[in-house]
Order: C-alpha cells, then structure tokens, then sequence
C-alpha cells in the first residue's frame, strides 16, 4: 500500500498497516508480561526488555554501555551474525548484553536495558531527520516511533516522524530530558 507504484497506493492504509502492526506488538508484550507474572507467581514485574521494529541509520549516536557510539560501529564491533543474507543485504548480530538508556513509557524515566540485537538492511522508506534545538539529530524511518511529551496534556506519547508538530509536543531527548524543538 506505500509503494507509490501500486494499484492500490494509499499512505492512509499503509500507516493504519503500521500502526496496527505495533499495535499487536504491544497487545503481545503486555499479555506475555501477564502470563509470565502468572507462572512465575510475581506481581507486575517487566519481562519484556525490548521490542522494536523501527530502523535508524547507521551514522546514529547511541549510548552503550555509559559510551557514545554510532549503530555501524556498534555493529562492526559485535562477533557473532544470527543472520548473514548477503543477497537481499539483511545482516543481524546478536547482542553481547551491552547496556543502553531506555525510557519506560509508564514512568517515563530513563532505566537501561540489554541491547538482544542489531540488524542491518537496506530499506525504501522515506527519511526523517529529526534535529532538537542543541543541533542534535537523528535520522530516522517513516514508521519510526518517536517519543514525545504532549505540551497540553504532559503525556508521554510515541508518534511518527511526520506527525510532529513544534507546537504541541516536545521531543524527549534519550538522556533524559525535554527538548524544545
């Protein structure tokens, strides 16, 4: 539906597609978490530490391990490859428990997770750079969710690139703080 080529092209479809996809993924983590409390017999503990299905690129500043460090070369430095497909150019490392800020969307404090994998791949998707008011940037997929306060209502939303709007939301930077652009 987002190849403007289709028969069908439609962004308003594909999105909902999207959407509905994370949509799922999250229903999933939450009655995972739920089940998991119910056999492990504990009360409203996290056993989900990541899930994901947005890409940025390579040249992206991540955090590990207290360090500053692009995806690529956090990539390169990772040994072992879950999946090496060189013909459609889809890599994935698995992770070697390195730590990396993340912020819990209920609390919204920043609480650092093991990074499980890093993938590689090329994709046809329109790009975002998203820039905060100290010159920081990222670059990121169409679908990517982009966490933001809601400057009327003060929560914590995640929206997609091109629904960010100056006016109404702020952009939570992954130190820890809000940003005004």
């Amino acid at each position: 539906m987002a190849n403007k080529y289709s028969r069908w092209f439609n962004n308003d479809i594909a999105e909902s597609i999207t959407i509905s996809g994370q949509l799922a993924t999250k229903w999933v983590e939450v009655e995972v978490n739920g089940y998991l409390n119910k056999i492990l017999k504990t009360t409203d503990f996290d056993y989900i530490i990541g899930c994901d299905t947005d890409s940025v690129v390579g040249d992206t500043t991540i955090n590990v391990n207290g360090i500053d460090t692009t995806i690529s070369e956090y990539f390169e430095d990772m040994k072992d490859y879950i999946k090496c497909d060189k013909f459609n150019e889809n890599y994935i490392k698995e992770g070697d428990k390195s730590l990396t800020p993340s912020i819990n969307k209920i609390s919204g404090n920043i609480e650092y997770k093991p990074i499980k994998y890093v993938m590689k791949h090329k994709v046809k998707k329109e790009m975002y750079r998203i820039t905060n008011n100290r010159g920081e940037s990222v670059t990121v997929t169409e679908d990517h969710s982009v966490i933001v306060k809601d400057k009327k209502s003060g929560k914590i939303l995640e929206i997609s690139p091109k629904k960010i709007n100056i006016e109404n939301h702020r952009i939570i930077n992954i130190i820890g703080t809000d940003t005004d652009s």
